[in-house]
């Protein structure tokens, strides 16, 4: 009868003692991936694929078309590349607009398959074309002058305007001329300018723009319409932009009065995700393995969480620049290098579609 006992009671502790291991693995998992006090956790180590030397680090990237990556270039401006997404055949060819009369100073290239766009947000101006002939017309003068451009679809684009206050604000132009803004995306916290700074994307297949700031740790997403649908933090506690501004009254200007604090430096969504190059070190992180490489934090759109991080491993000394997700590769711009990384199951199970 003893013996009964003591089996009972050690069988019930044990249940208790496994019970308890699992409510621990669950809370330290919803703490990862919802209330994350920065503890990165790192997926398996991401595979290079493909390498490519592009002879030139004025590349970016401007969007894809089916089997094909496109990039512009800084330095010319009419200039586009092409190439497989297995990083060969690259071709560069050259644009041709029907107007070269206007004051253009940062033109930029945007794809919306089968249609790209040229445009220059400090003319203002919009060229739209068909890639399979790369000859753009001039389509539409915005009413405002823009930055931060991108593509939503063949007719829209999305950018950083200024409103009647001076302050940034996103908005939407349409090549039937239909303009909106919305000047409560952005939040402001110091300026409404330098505080606000960061880069717009958008996924086609959530349907959604998603605006990621520069120096604090959030992230907008919204509708094609510019309303919100939410907001969600990336796992750093960088929660207000740390910057000083002063005016400079001999230019009727603000300028930065000291280095800010860059917390994601670049970014690229994709089928439901968000890969954010953050530039901010977590806890437990050797500093030396930071001085080697560059850190992706990804993030599950659909309900905020984060999911894992990886290291993108420098290049002959230069860190990465920027990234673009597409299928199960994430591209790296790295000094002149492009290269692709295979994605693990560990981030492609997340895809919005499989």
């Amino acid at each position: 009868m003893k013996t009964g006992k003591a089996i009972t009671v050690m069988a019930l502790i044990a249940a208790l003692a496994v019970g308890i291991v699992v409510v621990l693995f669950i809370t330290s998992e919803n703490i990862i991936h919802h209330r994350n006090n920065f503890v990165r956790r790192f997926s398996d180590q991401v595979e290079k694929n493909y390498e490519i030397d592009l002879k030139s680090k004025a590349y970016y990237f401007a969007g894809e078309s089916g089997d094909s990556l496109y990039l512009g270039n800084y330095d010319g401006p009419l200039y586009v590349a092409a190439l497989d997404k297995k990083l060969q055949n690259l071709q560069v060819h050259n644009i041709k607009i029907d107007r070269m009369d206007l004051p253009f100073r940062s033109v930029e290239i945007r794809i919306s398959a089968p249609y790209f766009y040229l445009l220059d947000g400090t003319v203002p101006c919009i060229f739209r074309g068909e890639l399979k002939t790369l000859n753009a017309k001039y389509v539409m003068k915005p009413d405002v002058t823009f930055s931060k451009v991108m593509a939503i679809d063949s007719t829209t684009i999305a950018y950083r305007t200024h409103s009647n206050k001076g302050e940034s604000v996103l908005g939407f132009s349409k090549l039937n001329g239909t303009n909106r803004i919305n000047e409560n995306l952005l939040q402001k916290q110091i300026d409404g300018n330098f505080d606000v700074d960061g880069s717009i994307y958008y996924d086609p297949i959530l349907k959604k723009l998603v605006y990621v700031y520069l120096y604090r740790n959030q992230y907008i997403i919204a509708n094609p319409d510019l309303s919100l649908d939410s907001r969600g933090n990336t796992i750093d506690t960088v929660s207000k932009a740390q910057i000083k501004v002063a005016y400079i009254k001999s230019i009727d200007a603000k300028k930065m009065a000291a280095p800010p604090l860059s917390v994601n430096k670049t970014a690229s969504v994709h089928n439901g995700l968000l890969f954010v190059n953050s530039e901010l070190i977590g806890k437990y992180e050797d500093i030396e393995v930071w001085k080697q490489a560059s850190v992706v934090d990804v993030y599950d759109l659909k309900d905020h969480s984060y999911i894992a991080s990886l290291y993108i491993y420098n290049i002959e000394k230069k860190k990465l620049r920027a990234i673009y997700a597409s299928g199960n590769n994430l591209y790296a711009l790295i000094g002149q290098k492009l290269v692709s990384y295979k994605l693990t199951e560990v981030i492609t199970k997340h895809y919005a579609v499989k």
